[in-house]
């Protein structure tokens, strides 16, 4: 997890208000001095959960106990965060 925060949350970022309606995804997000966002979602539960909110492009990259930073594709604005993962979204 440390590796994801500190490779796309950059010096000078700010902490900006996200929320996750699903009760088992744990968020935050940062904006970044270039402008870019960074979205991480940690999955708690046992369940993988489909969200279909990426507007724009992004950059998806899944931490858990196999992957490291692997990147993820996103087809049609959706992207689905494995159970007991973390996913990190970022916008450009």
């Amino acid at each position: 997890m440390l590796a994801a925060f500190s490779r796309f949350v950059k010096p000078g970022a700010v902490r900006i208000e996200a929320v996750a309606t699903v009760p088992s995804l744990r968020v935050c997000a940062f904006r970044n001095p270039n402008g870019s966002r960074v979205v991480e979602v940690l999955n708690t539960g046992l369940a993988p959960v489909t969200w279909a909110g990426v507007s724009e492009t992004a950059e998806v990259h899944l931490t858990d106990t196999n992957a490291s930073l692997d990147v993820l594709t996103v087809l049609d604005g959706t992207v689905t965060f494995p159970s007991r993962a973390l996913t990190t979204i970022v916008l450009r």
